[in-house]
Parts: C-alpha cells; sequence; structure tokens
C-alpha cells in the first residue's frame, strides 16, 4: 500500500506537520513523495508550480547515492544535500527496518539557516515517521 493519505484529514495532519519549516529563512518548498515518487504532501512558500516535478527529479538520484555509498562500505545514504545556482536541495530518505518509508525534497535559498533547518527537520521527520509508517 502506499503512503499517500486517503482523506482530507489525513492531508491537512501532514500538512500541519511540514509548518514548523516556514519558521526557515529562506525556506521555499518542501513535497514529500511516497517510494514510487508520488506525492504525499507538500508545502511551498514562494510560487513555485513546477516543484512537484523538480522533486520527483531529485528523489531519484537517492537510490543511486545509496548504492553507490553502499558499495564503498558508507552504510548506504538517508541524506543528500546539493547546491545549485539558485538553491539548496535536501533529500532525507527515512527508512524503517531497511526500507524507505518516503523522500522528502526540499528546496531553500542560499541564505537559509542550516542550522536551524537541521532542527526543524529533526521535529518534520519523526512526525511524518509516525504519521506514514504504518501506511508504507
Amino acid at each position: 500500500e502506499s503512503a499517500t493519505p486517503h482523506t482530507e484529514v489525513e492531508r491537512a495532519a501532514l500538512q500541519k506537520t511540514l509548518e514548523p519549516l516556514d519558521e526557515v529563512a529562506g525556506f521555499a518548498a518542501v513535497a514529500v513523495l511516497n517510494p514510487a515518487g508520488e506525492l504525499i504532501v507538500s508545502r511551498t512558500m514562494e510560487t513555485r508550480p513546477d516543484f512537484y516535478q523538480e522533486a520527483v527529479a531529485f528523489a531519484e538520484l537517492a537510490p543511486s547515492a545509496h548504492e553507490t555509498a553502499e558499495e564503498h562500505g558508507l552504510d548506504g545514504c538517508s541524506e543528500i544535500t546539493l547546491g545549485t545556482k539558485k538553491n539548496l536541495v535536501l533529500i532525507q530518505s527515512p527508512e524503517l527496518e531497511g526500507a524507505v518509508l518516503f523522500r522528502v525534497v526540499a528546496a531553500l535559498g542560499w541564505d537559509c539557516d542550516q542550522a536551524l533547518l537541521a532542527a526543524r527537520f529533526g521535529e518534520v521527520v519523526p512526525e511524518l515517521m509516525r504519521a506514514l509508517g504504518s501506511k508504507s
């Protein structure tokens, strides 16, 4: 079964879970995708109508990075940070018992507060895991 929420109540709860990211200066957008690349929930702070497509494209990098890290004895890869000319892109792939539950893809300005971002992700990702872990 996919991790996609089935009701408006579930979607609203997941939207609320993402709210702490609003506090991060430079936060632009976030998308939570199931392992198949389908949108679970997203949140944007600026006009990014194509962010879902961006998120899917960036999320496709995660399995290759994980495999490469494992091949080199690094026990896989659960997070990627990419610097583009316009933004930082953060990709996290939380796992439960070795299976990816979902991927979180966030776009942030270069001026973002990375320490606050790490703190907020430390709150948001476990909440998403609790909410979506039983649906994966």
